[in-house]
């Protein structure tokens, strides 16, 4: 049992080499933990602000040079999400959450 929470606070981390999601328990917690990606943008960008006050001790083109990286991650998959729900819930906006988020750290 103690491997399995470990495994899912790992699958948290969404690294850019992660091994691949199995089974539902782990496909749920990673939707909700990038639900926020597919937020409202007025609760996205809270979120964001809160990300770079998290980090606030970064330089800032080193944060915007590695907040890039990440988001640019989740932008590259064929889905952000890995259940069919959230996929027709938060996908679009998540999508274009991103893609603001983006446009701004390139600014």
């Amino acid at each position: 049992m103690a491997q399995r929470v470990y495994d899912l606070v790992m699958a948290t981390q969404h690294a850019a080499h992660a091994a691949p999601v199995d089974g539902i328990d782990t496909r749920l917690l990673l939707d909700f933990d990038l639900a926020i990606l597919g937020a409202p943008p007025e609760r996205f960008a809270g979120y964001e602000q809160d990300i770079r006050k998290k980090y606030a001790a970064v330089p800032s083109s080193v944060y915007r040079a590695g907040r890039r990286a990440v988001l640019q991650r989740f932008v590259a998959g064929e889905h952000i999400y890995h259940t069919a729900k959230a996929r027709e819930l938060l996908e679009a906006q998540a999508r274009l959450n991103l893609q603001g988020a983006l446009e701004r750290l390139a600014q």
